[in-house]
Order: structure tokens, then C-alpha cells, then sequence
């Protein structure tokens, strides 16, 4: 998925360059010429991601446990864009985001034949992005960007507060519903003739541990979950 997201953005990148480029030599005046004199813009927000989670655990005193790994699914999102800008260069961006999450834990144990079981986590993320905006200057239509800061997260769909005394089959692994994250990440704004366009691609590290140590049989081997995500993002701003 990830290698996916990085070949699409690397992609989509080129053809925007090639789009800014010919349609700079095609007109005297580039699109949105005073854009950068309004010092607030704002706009709304789409896109997917791909999320996981890393995972530290302890299988010493589980003998037949060999390991825990995390399988990411793709989700959306969908989210506003306000950003104040400092100067030519730098902005500061706030985009609330409503983000769908899923990721499947997968216990490999050593029996014959060898068996796994998946544990699914569901997350419906209420995100709070705060970031800071460094961009190139504009080559016509056309400027690239890189971003950096910090997120707080509510996981609304967290079931932290589940009763998990039932038959092992039916107990869930539990995270909490807050969480921050460090995010860092690039793209390109595309300045159309009416709005401005970005594609971005970001990544984004859970700082804090979410894990609920609740003594249940998928929790015991587990000392520390923190998520991760990769976020690909279509920006419009006006």
C-alpha cells in the first residue's frame, strides 16, 4: 500500500510540473496572481490512508506464540483546511480531519500445522492537525512544499471500556481513544484559475502508548502500541 502511495504521488507530481510548465508558456500571467496577499485561506479536504501499528511484546512465557505483526487496511478521510500565512514562504495550517482507520493483528502460534489468528481494531479518528508550512517559490502555477508538527487524536470507535471476560475467541484488543502524533510529510500546490489544488503525502507517529493492559489472552504478550499512519490528501483551497 505504501509503496503504491509513493509511486501515485511521485506520478501525480511529474504531470502536475508538466501541466504548470506548458501552461506557463501559454499565458502572460499566471493563475491567482495575488493568492499570497490574503493572509487567510480556507478550503476542505480529501483522501485515503494506510495505517498500522507498532507493536513491542514479550513471548517468553508464551511457548508456543512465535510472533505479532500488523496488517494495515486503507481508509478515507475527510476534513477541512484553514491556514494563515506568516510570509511568502511559511504557513501555518490547521485541517480537523474525521479519519476511518482499520488495522488486523495477527498472532502466528507454533502448532502443527502452524495456525494464525486476527484480532481486528477498528478506528474512527477525530484529528486535530497543527502544522507548519514551508513552501517553494512558484515556478508559474506551480510550487513544492514539505510540513511538519503535531496532531491530537480521539479515537471515537476505541472500545478501551469493553467487558473482556468472555471465551478468548470473542475477547478484543483494546487501545485508548487519545493519542498525539508527530507528523511530517511534502506536496505540491497547483494554482488553478478559480481555487488552489494540493496533492500531499504524510506520515504521521503515535508519540504516546495506546496499548489497554487489561490482562486479557491477546493482551498479556504485549507491552507497548503506538499507531502509524500514511495519509495521501487532495487539497482545495479558495
Amino acid at each position: 500500500m505504501l509503496k503504491k502511495l509513493f509511486i501515485f504521488v511521485f506520478l501525480s507530481t511529474m504531470a502536475l510540473g508538466a501541466y504548470a510548465q506548458s501552461h506557463k508558456t501559454g499565458q502572460r500571467h499566471p493563475n491567482l496572481p495575488y493568492f499570497e496577499r490574503d493572509r487567510f485561506h480556507f478550503g476542505f479536504s480529501l483522501g485515503g490512508n494506510s495505517t498500522s501499528f507498532k507493536i513491542n511484546y514479550d513471548i517468553a512465557e508464551f511457548d508456543s506464540l512465535i510472533s505479532i505483526e500488523t496488517n494495515g487496511q486503507a481508509g478515507f478521510n475527510i476534513g477541512l483546511v484553514g491556514s494563515m500565512r506568516f510570509n511568502r514562504y511559511f504557513t501555518l495550517r490547521f485541517t480537523p480531519t474525521l479519519a476511518f482507520a482499520q488495522r488486523n493483528v495477527e498472532y502466528s502460534f507454533a502448532t502443527e500445522p502452524i495456525t494464525k489468528a486476527t484480532k481486528i481494531v477498528e478506528s474512527t479518528y477525530i484529528q486535530f492537525p497543527l502544522l507548519l508550512k514551508y513552501r517553494s517559490a512558484r515556478a508559474g502555477n506551480f510550487a513544492a512544499y514539505i510540513i511538519g508538527g503535531g496532531n491530537f487524536a480521539y479515537d471515537l470507535s476505541s472500545q478501551f471500556d469493553v467487558n473482556n471476560e468472555v471465551i478468548i475467541s470473542d475477547q478484543i484488543l483494546k487501545v485508548q481513544r487519545a493519542n498525539f502524533f508527530a507528523e511530517g510529510g511534502f506536496g505540491v500546490d497547483m494554482f488553478m484559475d478559480y481555487f488552489k489544488f494540493s496533492i500531499e503525502l504524510k506520515y504521521s507517529h503515535g508519540v504516546s502508548n495506546i496499548f489497554v493492559d487489561d490482562g486479557s489472552f491477546w493482551a498479556q504478550p504485549i507491552t507497548d502500541i503506538r499507531p502509524k499512519m500514511f495519509t495521501i490528501s487532495f487539497h482545495f483551497e479558495g
